[in-house]
């Protein structure tokens, strides 16, 4: 698979994520099953997508200091993600700060993966 379509699709995938991550929060608790589902395996189509596509880049010419602070970066809050969204699909309730977390750092995870994928392509 070419990095331009990896990119790509993983663009695709964050527009699949944001709008249904609204959807899953109007919907309340306890979240649809069908849907937390979706939302989830896409968003860990996406985080795998961008490894792929950075290991790759990186096995070409290795990554320079500053594309790798970008990718440690993204790696961070694609884990805080996780983390918060599995913390939030339990059955107990979780503080407020959790929740506004999880509805936050999506926002920074993708424009520090559209910066990481500036920095790995633009160059």
């Amino acid at each position: 698979m070419s990095t331009t379509l990896r990119v790509a699709i993983t663009g695709i995938c964050f527009a699949i994520v944001f709008p249904s991550g609204f959807f899953l929060t109007r919907l309340g608790r306890p979240p649809s099953t069908l849907l937390s589902t979706i939302h989830k395996l896409v968003a860990l189509a996406a985080a795998v997508l961008t490894v792929m596509t950075i290991l790759r880049l990186n096995q070409v010419t290795p990554l320079t200091p500053l594309q790798l602070a970008a990718t440690v970066v993204t790696g961070v809050l694609f884990a805080s993600l996780a983390a918060t969204g599995a913390l939030l699909t339990g059955e107990k309730l979780m503080p407020s700060l959790v929740r506004r977390a999880h509805h936050i750092v999506p926002h920074m995870c993708l424009l520090s993966s559209a910066a990481t994928y500036y920095l790995l392509l633009g160059s």
